[in-house]
């Protein structure tokens, strides 16, 4: 008997590939969707194509490259202009590929909407709310990517992954006979900038726009020269080119005077950050005054700290670490989980309050 029909993110890979096996073998009528973004090769739709055939499923290839190039990759730009490290996945999954998916779900009368991410989804009867969840596999687990999606999202989703190791989906691709379809590994750190990685990627975004500034130290002296704020990032040491007699690492970006500030790591040590943009998962919105306990995390894969939160008024969350921590990147996101490992909420690193407090030149 058919469970009904679900709209699968297909991008020919072993992952999405043997979801798309299991959501069959589970009894859905499964529709193959490929997302054309700005990364997006004739070699992929070949792949996913070839998947969609193996199975025996319908496959269509949905253009989003207009919508991914205004979300994701000029904010992205933006950003960086700006002195910010964003994270442009954690923005696309809900706003262009979730997005296009659920979109398709509507036109063709689908109930779900699955992915190959290896992360849960689940409903708390106390909260009356759905949430995302770390998956089985520790190691390769992506809720962090996906705090950002929504209610009316989480309530159709599917994630067929979320029991399995990728150890586990790699026996499946054996046992289904995808071993030969899957897309062979091709990992880059932004699926847009390629082979070019971010600095290259800048650089050919940017021609012409990119302005050389002065690099200071702590006492606003110059120091040296950097070749564009969108290069730089905080707790950044390679490619600084100066001699200060010790490591240095960038404290500092300031836009407003295309300068950057170098100085010791010790004042990238936090005890507290700031995040905005906050998106609540198994929790509803609290009110302000508000304060809970959890386990943050600042960059995918990074440790957890236990902290304690707490809600302003401006709907901001004030996060104070029970342990200090390096690298809290403005831009970034930060992802609260509670003892189970459900996400409570998350939001955008705004500021971090540091340990050490040095006035700084710009």
């Amino acid at each position: 008997m058919s469970r009904g029909k679900v709209v699968l993110g297909l991008s020919g890979g072993v992952d999405s590939s043997i979801s798309a096996a299991l959501l069959l073998e589970k009894g859905y009528e499964v529709i193959g969707i490929t997302l054309k973004t700005w990364s997006l090769v004739p070699k992929r739709y070949t792949h996913a194509h070839l998947v969609a055939e193996k199975l025996g499923i319908e496959w269509k290839l949905v253009d989003v490259s207009a919508e991914f190039k205004e979300i994701v990759v000029d904010e992205f730009i933006r950003g960086y202009q700006m002195g910010l490290t964003p994270n442009p996945c954690v923005i696309c999954n809900p706003n262009v590929k979730f997005k296009a998916l659920l979109k398709v779900a509507e036109e063709l009368g689908a109930d779900k909407v699955a992915t190959g991410h290896y992360a849960r989804v689940g409903y708390d009867e106390t909260y009356g709310r759905f949430f995302i969840a770390k998956s089985k596999d520790t190691r390769k687990d992506q809720s962090y990517m996906l705090y950002r999606l929504t209610q009316e999202i989480l309530e159709r989703l599917v994630l067929p992954l979320q029991d399995y190791t990728k150890e586990e989906v790699r026996k499946l691709a054996e046992r289904y006979g995808l071993t030969d379809l899957h897309e062979p590994n091709e990992s880059f750190d932004l699926c847009f900038a390629g082979p070019l990685g971010i600095r290259g990627f800048m650089r050919k975004m940017l021609k012409g726009k990119l302005q050389r500034g002065p690099i200071l130290n702590l006492r606003g002296d110059v120091v040296g020269e950097h070749q564009g704020i969108p290069f730089y990032t905080l707790g950044q040491r390679r490619g600084l080119k100066v001699a200060l007699g010790e490591p240095s690492y960038v404290v500092k970006i300031c836009p407003e005077k295309n300068a950057i500030v170098v100085g010791p790591k010790e004042l990238l040590e936090a005890r507290g950050l700031t995040l905005m943009d906050v998106v609540w998962g198994l929790l509803p919105p609290q009110d302000p005054g508000k304060k809970f306990r959890g386990y943050i995390t600042l960059r995918l894969h990074s440790e957890l700290i236990e902290a304690e939160i707490e809600v302003l008024k401006s709907g901001k969350l004030k996060v104070t670490l029970d342990k200090p921590t390096w690298l809290v990147t403005p831009g970034q996101s930060a992802v609260i989980y509670d003892e189970l490992g459900r996400i409570l909420v998350g939001g955008i690193i705004e500021s971090f309050k540091p340990v050490r407090s040095y006035p700084l030149p710009c």
